[in-house]
């Protein structure tokens, strides 16, 4: 989606007419997309670009001639260093690269950082994270590696303390025109990819709604915990005072 205008008899998405639009894009497209709309109500253009990204993250794939050793899980948290949060070990995992070390050896592996600090270029960024997969795994010193890939980005949500009242809901007030993704706010608990997906289902549910058709159903954890509502006992009173 590049453009979006709304009309009397509906909504022209790069230049196609549709009855209804989901909005489902990372928040730097939302924003985009915002500021090029025509005919949306200004509390729909206002919330949408009122988001905004957080820090950069990125994922190094390394295709290398030796594997890791055995004894670890396919994915791996690391206590980074500086960059390095993750370690995938895709060739336990994932069947094309199971199949490429059966055919080549070695092993592929995939680097996260989540949280790339802002004075690194991307190249040193790249070294750092090979020098600390060795730092966590040292049975890969020198290692050898045949390809790789490299993506840094900034497309992730920033979910900062006093964002979420601002941030637009599945149903914008707009008729036929939903909003999807993990930057939605949602009337339960969810995060990144789950409240994605759930924000996915809501919003098909509202041009259900429109259409008279039955909803799908949206299941969650109890919006309020086994112990709300309950006293708290005088010892718990005592140590919050901080007596």
């Amino acid at each position: 989606m590049k453009s979006l205008e709304k009309t009397d008899s509906g909504y022209v998405v790069n230049e196609q007419r549709f009855d209804k639009v989901v909005l489902a894009t990372d928040v730097v497209g939302a924003r985009a997309i915002a500021e090029l709309s025509k005919g949306l109500p200004d509390h729909v253009t206002k919330q949408l670009g009122k988001l905004r990204p957080g820090q950069r993250y990125a994922v190094l794939r390394l295709w290398v001639d030796r594997d890791i050793r055995q004894n670890i899980p396919v994915f791996v948290i690391t206590d980074r260093l500086r960059v390095l949060d993750a370690v995938s070990v895709y060739h336990r995992l994932e069947k094309e690269s199971i199949a490429w070390v059966k055919a080549h050896g070695g092993a592929v592996l995939e680097l996260h950082c989540y949280a790339v600090p802002e004075d690194l270029e991307e190249e040193t960024l790249r070294q750092l994270l090979i020098s600390e997969l060795i730092h966590f795994f040292p049975e890969l010193k020198d290692v050898q590696i045949r390809h790789q890939n490299f993506q840094v980005k900034r497309d992730f949500t920033a979910f900062h303390v006093g964002m979420y009242g601002d941030r637009p809901s599945t149903h914008t007030g707009v008729p036929g025109l939903y909003c999807a993704g993990d930057w939605v706010k949602l009337p339960f608990p969810a995060m990144l990819m789950e409240a994605a997906c759930a924000s996915g289902v809501c919003a098909a549910n509202g041009i259900l709604q429109e259409c008279g058709i039955r909803e799908e159903r949206v299941e969650s954890v109890p919006l309020k915990g086994l112990m709300a509502g309950i006293p708290q006992p005088p010892g718990r009173k005592i140590l919050s005072a901080g007596k």
